[in-house]
């Protein structure tokens, strides 16, 4: 089948994490991308750990592209942006708020070479917030939006960069609506723009709506026995997401306290799940439950999960994937 976006050209003028994964996502699905650079380079080259002097974390999210080293701050490295952007179908920048203006790349400077190019700008708080013009990242956004109380991580970093991965699969949405408007319904929208504190609210909108009504966040489920996890006697974890009834009532059975199916939604229940579950290792509770259909699971660790075929049927032998290069332009 012919990937959905082969024959798109995307100039990507990002550095760093979130325009980058929104490009690679691109690459996947068939788009040629050119990676334009400043003259030291993305800072993402930089960061460790290297393998043949290559950064991990730039070819995770550069692998596939084209790349081209332009001064931006140079008329000539204008001019030369401008005539790719003549052949090009969309661009993604994520600098801060009028600096592509005052570079004479912005919006409508890119749209006078090319009325059909769509232009997509990835911003902090967005460019008509009060906070334009503050720098930040994914902790910031996070911070900021009280997302870190809702995730019950007020006091420590998530493990991943969740704002700049919800902000770049937005980006990726607007982009794809972007083509589709050009090519089926004949209009050619000119630019917009994609906040990641705006982002990452999105996603919380059952909070949102819960807060509203109740004045708090926390949605009722979080403190419900059927929803959570409980650590076992060897010091592993277990997570229930029996939900539904059906499910919580298979839970009930096959721990051998039929009494609690009606319970699945008492708070007050939580202890007396947590002294049994307490009882056993993990693999004696896993053996409980293998077979069977109530949403019970092992909390794994990153490893686990990588070498699980179920999740990751044709794993990348160790450090190969680093060896995929992007080429020069």
């Amino acid at each position: 089948m012919k990937a959905v976006m082969e024959g798109i050209r995307v100039l990507d003028l990002t550095r760093l994490f979130p325009g980058g994964y929104l490009t690679t996502i691109l690459r996947q699905m068939g788009a040629e991308i050119i990676k334009v650079e400043p003259p030291w380079g993305d800072d993402a080259r930089t960061e460790e750990p290297c393998v043949d002097g290559k950064s991990y974390y730039h070819q995770a999210i550069n692998r596939g592209k084209k790349s081209l080293v332009l001064d931006l701050k140079q008329a000539d490295g204008v001019d030369v942006l401008r005539d790719l952007a003549r052949g090009a179908d969309v661009l993604v920048e994520n600098f801060r708020p009028g600096v592509t203006q005052r570079l004479g790349i912005g919006p409508e400077d890119i749209r006078i070479v090319n009325p059909t190019l769509f232009y997509l700008s990835l911003t902090g708080y967005g460019s008509q917030s009060s906070r334009a013009q503050e720098a930040g990242h994914d902790l910031n956004y996070l911070a900021t939006t009280g997302m870190l109380e809702i995730l019950g991580m007020t006091d420590l970093v998530p493990g991943l960069f969740v704002s700049d991965v919800v902000g770049a699969l937005f980006g990726v949405i607007t982009i794809l609506a972007a083509l589709y408007q050009r090519k089926q319904l004949g209009l050619s929208p000119a630019s917009a723009e994609v906040a990641f504190s705006d982002a990452i609210q999105h996603i919380a909108v059952l909070q949102q709506a819960h807060f509203r009504v109740a004045g708090t966040p926390h949605l009722p489920m979080m403190k419900w026995p059927s929803y959570h996890i409980y650590r076992t006697r060897d010091g592993r974890h277990l997570a229930v997401g029996a939900i539904e009834r059906r499910f919580w009532v298979a839970f009930s059975g096959l721990v051998e306290h039929p009494e609690w199916s009606d319970r699945g939604r008492d708070p007050t229940l939580v202890g007396e799940v947590a002294h049994l579950v307490g009882l056993r290792s993990l693999d004696e509770w896993i053996d409980t439950f293998r077979g069977h259909d109530c949403c019970v699971t092992a909390v794994r660790g990153f490893q686990e999960a990588m070498s699980d075929p179920g999740l990751n049927p044709e794993p990348i032998p160790p450090n190969q994937w680093l060896r995929w290069e992007h080429e020069s332009v």
